[in-house]
């Protein structure tokens, strides 16, 4: 059976409609078809070879799915598993041009050989976001708006692309931890709006090796620069240590930025002597960001969760093994280090990383204890509800 990819040609290069990528069915995977897009940057083409019709079509019904949930139209990916050559020409054109509307044509997509289970999928998902500004998650949460000029931006990091993978695969529901940041930034005014096309800076992404990472990384830093030259703030909120630490190390010039600054840290300025918390009858276990040497919240969380009335809080030893995603995920240090939290007499474990956050969630099959994150726990201290 062949096993060839073909490319599909229409008009002339320089008309900017050069190929679209093909697929057969017995080969289609929603991984595989992401993939593909990307490669190709124009569209994609389940053709049949008379195998796993049923399979191409829930692949492509599932692909479609994925890039819904990224903003991405989903008609854009089309299955024509009957006679394909015959409905080829007229609406794989129409799908090119929509495709070049959008920018996607210069997409990179470094891949993995390791990465192709439902794991893959969502990493693919997070990298195509992480290399092309204008792929955004759809907002589900109310009214962030842009930020204008001179503002404070609130930058979410890579929590809303961790909230995706965690939707689309059932693996967990970041939707509280997103719900209650968003709230917490009006409640206590801390930024005025966002920045449009801040990317995830995929810090743990960048210690993999996979073919390509480097020049993604560069892209990444690229368009979050631009971003945030052309919002004009004058000042950033970073929600994640991660982001916070990417991003400190950019050169202020370069951004026009006066101010970066943690959440925590503002956090802490807007409460002031904690008169605006009130009680929390909790015993908290506290998971810093095991993803670097040194959590660079560290400080400013504890400082905060002091001036919390009846909150008990420990800090967890060890790592989550969250570092990154893997195509099988490793629960061994997550649930130990749940467990752990659970002789300690924790009934929840809050966490200053979403990567961690997610990984713990993702992990933990036990209802008597609650992986939770700051900003949710410091929303209920302030009286909020979602």
């Amino acid at each position: 059976m062949m096993k060839k990819k073909y490319n599909f040609s229409f008009g002339k290069k320089d008309d900017k409609m050069a190929s679209i990528g093909a697929l057969w069915s017995s080969e289609a995977t929603p991984d595989r078809i992401i993939q593909e897009l990307a490669d190709k940057g124009r569209g994609v083409m389940v053709v049949s070879n008379g195998e796993n019709l049923e399979g191409a079509e829930k692949a492509v019904k599932d692909t479609k799915q994925l890039l819904a949930l990224v903003g991405i139209n989903p008609k854009r990916v089309r299955a024509d598993l009957g006679k394909p050559q015959e409905k080829l020409k007229g609406r794989a054109s129409i799908l090119l041009m929509e495709l070049e509307d959008r920018g996607l044509a210069t997409i990179i997509f470094p891949k993995h050989p390791e990465m192709e289970g439902k794991i893959g999928q969502t990493m693919s998902i997070m990298r195509m976001m992480a290399a092309r500004a204008e792929i955004q998650p759809v907002d589900e949460f109310g009214d962030m708006v842009p930020v204008e000029a001179g503002g404070t931006a609130l930058f979410e990091g890579c929590l809303p692309p961790l909230h995706l993978m965690g939707k689309v695969q059932n693996m967990f529901d970041m939707s509280e931890s997103r719900q209650s940041l968003q709230k917490l930034t009006k409640e206590l005014n801390i930024a005025d709006g966002t920045i449009p096309g801040l990317a995830c800076p995929a810090r743990s992404l960048a210690k993999m090796e996979v073919e390509g990472m480097d020049k993604l990384v560069e892209t990444i830093t690229r368009n979050n620069v631009k971003a945030i030259q052309t919002s004009g703030a004058a000042r950033l909120v970073l929600v994640a240590p991660n982001a916070f630490k990417t991003f400190s190390a950019l050169d202020k010039e370069e951004t026009g930025l006066d101010e970066m600054i943690s959440m925590p840290e503002a956090i802490l300025n807007a409460v002031d002597d904690g008169s605006l918390l009130s009680e929390v009858n909790k015993n908290v276990a506290l998971h810093l960001s095991c993803s670097m040497d040194e959590d660079p919240f560290a400080q400013p969380t504890l400082a905060l969760l002091a001036l919390i009335p009846g909150l008990e809080v420990t800090v967890l030893e060890g790592g989550c093994g969250g570092k990154a995603f893997k195509e099988e995920l490793d629960t061994t240090e997550a649930k130990a280090l749940i467990s752990k939290a659970k002789e300690q007499g924790a009934t929840e474990i809050v966490c200053t990383s979403s990567f961690c956050q997610a990984h713990l969630m993702a992990a933990n099959d036990d209802d008597s204890i609650k992986v939770t994150d700051l900003y949710s726990l410091v929303y209920e201290a302030v009286g909020g509800d979602l």
